[in-house]
């Protein structure tokens, strides 16, 4: 799964420029990760990073793929190498749940704000 993004010269790109659809020019973060930098209407970029990682936790966590994973390690005698990358994916995950949360929580205090200026 990944994330759209709208490199320069593409038509992606120039369409997403002119309606006003690019949050920013980053497309990942200081580690690499994918990063959401267009914002459709009604389609916050907190939502979308947050769906990416719903995703990738129903996915990589059900029972079934959990074991195939794990299984093709043992058949392999790959299993140390399993071990490094279950650890780096769940470092990344809690990162992201910690941005994600982070977001969420800069978006409702901005929301309140608005609110409180607005009355």
């Amino acid at each position: 799964m990944s994330i759209a993004h709208a490199y320069p010269g593409t038509e992606f790109y120039d369409f997403a420029a002119k309606n006003g659809f690019i949050t920013n020019q980053k497309m990942e973060d200081d580690m690499g990760h994918q990063m959401a930098h267009i914002e459709y209407p009604g389609l916050p970029v907190e939502y979308v990073m947050e769906m990416v990682h719903r995703f990738y936790d129903e996915y990589y966590f059900r029972p079934k793929a959990a074991f195939r994973v794990v299984w093709k390690a043992v058949i392999n005698r790959d299993l140390p190498r399993l071990y490094v990358e279950a650890k780096s994916f769940m470092k990344l995950r809690a990162q992201r749940n910690k941005a994600s949360r982070k977001m969420r929580e800069e978006n409702a205090l901005k929301q309140q704000e608005s609110v409180s200026m607005n009355a």
